[in-house]
């Protein structure tokens, strides 16, 4: 619980520095977002059971310090590279630049449109750590791809259904093709939606889950996956102050709010989804 309120305390610091500067549009639209992902939280709460959980064997255990630091890495690499594409730091780390170089041109090579891009990063953001996890000896459940926990079905549909409506409505009403909507689906699927979820919510929130209770968990992924985007919200011109005040009103309280859905749901498909539909509205709409 205590985890809830610190989250909530920054949340309404955060709103409080937004309605002082030129964000204010910005600090009602998260107000209505907060209010929404907290209703939808409770009602998750009520359709699903408890998850079982089960501890990590002893050799996992064991190898946690490594597993833990691993992940963090490649969540420092990423994010680096992610605020120099948006062009908020100006260098990148020579050997980390030259990979994504040759692995960004190897993809561009094979997929179509902007569908290399996206596979870079789901090489990056999910199947490369997923990969080196494994070898660590972390199970697939530990990494939010265990099976589904009573009542996801019934969640997916809470958390699913407006932004699909909202999808439909484009298509129909917004002069959007269906055949822009599959590609813009499949490019933030591969992109965003599944990477960043595996990550963060799959990785990082499993491997924190072993040592810490679940909410406190819940809060770091989601501290972690606000500074992770940091750099992109300087680039977009905020500024250094408004951009920290973003930072957890646009995505910690989304990430906090995924966490405790795939550890109801038992599974990171229902994040994907709604990550990958939100994303998808954001680049047709």
């Amino acid at each position: 619980m205590r985890a809830i309120v610190v989250l909530a305390e920054l949340w309404a610091a955060s709103e409080i520095i937004l309605l002082t500067g030129p964000l204010r549009g910005s600090a009602l639209f998260y107000a209505i977002v907060a209010l929404a992902l907290f209703f939808c939280c409770a009602l998750t709460y009520l359709v699903t059971l408890p998850p079982r959980s089960a501890r990590d064997a002893p050799i996992t255990r064991h190898l946690l310090p490594l597993q833990l630091a691993l992940t963090l890495l490649v969540i420092a690499l990423t994010g680096w590279t992610l605020a120099v594409h948006a062009h908020a730091l100006a260098v990148a780390p020579p050997l980390r630049a030259s990979i994504n170089r040759h692995l960004d041109s190897a993809l561009a090579a094979v997929a179509p449109g902007d569908l290399g891009p996206a596979l870079l990063n789901f090489a990056e953001y999910a199947a490369l750590p997923l990969a080196l996890l494994a070898l660590l000896r972390v199970p697939l459940a530990k990494m939010g791809l265990g099976s589904f926990n009573r009542g996801s079905a019934a969640s997916a549909a809470i958390w699913l259904v407006l932004p699909f409506f909202a999808v439909a409505y484009a298509i129909l009403y917004a002069d959007t093709s269906v055949a822009l909507v599959g590609r813009r689906f499949l490019s933030s699927f591969f992109s965003s939606g599944f990477s960043e979820e595996f990550l963060f919510r799959g990785a990082l929130f499993g491997r924190l889950r072993a040592f810490m209770p679940t909410q406190w968990a819940a809060l770091s992924q989601a501290i972690v996956f606000s500074l992770w985007h940091f750099g992109t919200d300087v680039a977009r011109g905020h500024g250094i102050v408004p951009a920290f005040a973003l930072m957890v009103p646009a995505q910690a309280a989304f990430a906090y709010a995924m966490a405790i859905l795939v550890r109801r749901s038992g599974n990171l498909a229902i994040p994907a989804l709604l990550h990958t539909t939100i994303d998808t509205l954001r680049s047709v709409v």
